[in-house]
């Protein structure tokens, strides 16, 4: 029960610490990498608090509903802009990778999980003093998601296989077309 609400009570955190944090600066860029980061923390809790992947997923699909019925009202605006889906897509990403404890393994579906939230958390923090603004995709921001994604691979064994999707990660953050909350997880998960 106290790993249920440790786990969630994070995941509201990084909600409401980010609607403040905008509050306080206006940069919507600098409030959603901080939702990543909290978000990260009970995604790594949730590996060593839970045995079996249930809770996480439950908790992680209702942080999707959440996400998808406030979305065209902005009520967490430090993280939901209209228009943009990446939220509801950051929490569909993570409940596929608690899902993949199940048939792939619980160290590579909360690394996997953690490309996402730390990993593509860390680019915008590099890339957005940069370029000034969070489109720019540059290689300064490539290099330290994979740094990031290289040492979240530790997770995993045998290491080259967190390695390779550290490296897939990148590259599919890297690209335009498909939004990066998407494509960087699944792409990672369905290779390693």
């Amino acid at each position: 029960m106290y790993a249920i609400l440790a786990v969630s009570g994070l995941g509201l955190l990084s909600l409401v610490s980010s609607n403040l944090l905008y509050l306080l600066t206006k940069n919507f860029v600098y409030s959603r990498k901080l939702a990543h980061a909290i978000s990260g923390i009970a995604i790594l809790l949730s590996m060593y608090l839970f045995e079996s992947p249930l809770f996480p997923l439950l908790l992680s699909l209702g942080f999707l509903v959440l996400l998808s019925a406030t979305h065209t009202h902005e009520v967490f605006n430090g993280v939901q802009k209209r228009g943009r889906l990446s939220e509801i897509y950051f929490a569909l990403s993570v409940s596929v990778c608690f899902l993949s404890w199940y048939v792939v393994d619980k160290h590579i579906g909360t690394a996997v999980a953690l490309f996402l939230a730390w990993g593509d958390g860390i680019t915008g923090l590099v890339r957005y003093p940069l370029y000034k603004t969070q489109f720019e995709k540059g290689w300064a921001g490539s290099i330290a998601m994979l740094l990031s994604c290289l040492l979240i691979s530790l997770l995993v064994t045998p290491y080259y296989v967190g390695a390779v999707g550290a490296l897939v990660a990148t590259v599919f953050e890297k690209q335009k077309y498909v939004d990066d909350n998407l494509a960087a997880p699944l792409s990672a998960l369905a290779v390693m």
